[in-house]
């Protein structure tokens, strides 16, 4: 996912360290459905959220798996629309369809 945004989203080079180092003060993940790892600083030129539909959970923290990984990479000009962002993060670990609609679309993609 690193290597996708890096390409994409003109990131820091200190991009993934930051990301690993975020994680190690906590786990990013939201529920045992999704996690959404970002880094500490605000440092990528263009907001994008690179998503992975997984075909099997990962185990992601000691003992939880999850299904789906948003990574997110925020420019400071757009931190104050994350807000919204959080609200549709939290959107998806509250509703049981859109889960199973999530997952769905892996196995469209997988099977195409």
């Amino acid at each position: 996912m690193y290597i996708f945004i890096y390409i994409n989203c003109s990131i820091s080079p200190s991009f993934s360290k930051s990301v690993f180092y975020r994680e190690s003060l906590s786990s990013t993940n939201i529920d045992d459905f999704l996690a959404i790892p970002h880094p500490m600083e605000l440092n990528s030129i263009k907001t994008k959220i690179c998503v992975a539909l997984l075909e099997s959970p990962i185990e992601w923290n000691e003992g939880i798996s999850v299904n789906i990984v948003m990574m997110l990479a925020i420019n400071e000009n757009d931190y104050s629309r994350m807000d919204s962002i959080y609200d549709i993060f939290l959107n998806i670990i509250n509703n049981e369809l859109i889960k199973t609609k999530l997952l769905d679309c892996f196995d469209i993609l997988a099977h195409s």
